[in-house]
């Protein structure tokens, strides 16, 4: 299940129990060991008597969006987990986030943002555009201003939604509104969802 960490990286973390009995071997240590590294979200240890071995399921952590803080690239979660600062990620292929303020950062913890109502607003946002198949294609989330939030998709349009009020249908909706004839590869213009429950497109 590694695709991002490599074994390296995994050996270097529970490399000495290579060659250790098996029978006493933790797998609550290998999984506590192995979930310090923030790219991991989750881990599935299984022992094997015959032939003898041990098997480490991984599942790793998935990139929401980055932010830029001072000359550091914060890469979070859509729980706003701070998964990776060293490029382990590629931040390109993900959305850049404008207009939070941070009040403090640790690798593998929580992102410390000053404002309640943006980091609700942003945790939505994030599952949201994750659960409906659209974070891969956002380029920037704006919560500069919690009653005008906006994000570009693709480059090609601007998704104005106004305040947090009922984000996560707002999104969905325009998930749906993609999908219509309305639309197509080529469509450039903006999308208005401020109003909830309506969609206005302007090319």
């Amino acid at each position: 299940g590694n695709d991002t960490v490599s074994k390296e990286v995994i050996n270097e973390h529970i490399g000495e129990l290579i060659g250790s009995n098996l029978f006493g071997t933790s797998i609550s240590k290998i999984e506590q060991k192995m979930t310090s590294l923030p790219q991991i979200r989750e881990v599935k240890v299984k022992k094997a008597i015959f032939p003898a071995r041990l098997e480490i399921e991984i599942t790793e952590s998935q990139p929401a969006a980055y932010l830029l803080i001072g000359n550091d690239t914060l890469i979070i979660d859509s729980g706003l987990r701070i998964i990776d600062d060293t490029s382990v990620f590629n931040a390109d292929k993900l959305p850049c986030i404008s207009g939070v303020g941070v009040s403090g950062y640790e690798l593998n913890s929580k992102l410390g943002i000053k404002s309640d109502e943006k980091k609700k607003a942003l945790e939505v946002m994030l599952t949201s555009l994750e659960s409906c198949g659209l974070i891969g294609s956002v380029k920037y989330i704006s919560i500069d201003d919690l009653t005008a939030i906006t994000f570009n998709y693709d480059n090609r349009i601007d998704v104005v939604c106004g305040s947090q009020l009922q984000i996560d249908r707002k999104i969905r909706m325009f998930a749906e509104s993609i999908k219509t004839s309305t639309f197509d590869e080529n469509s450039i213009g903006s999308v208005d969802l401020s109003v909830p429950g309506t969609a206005v497109y302007n090319p």
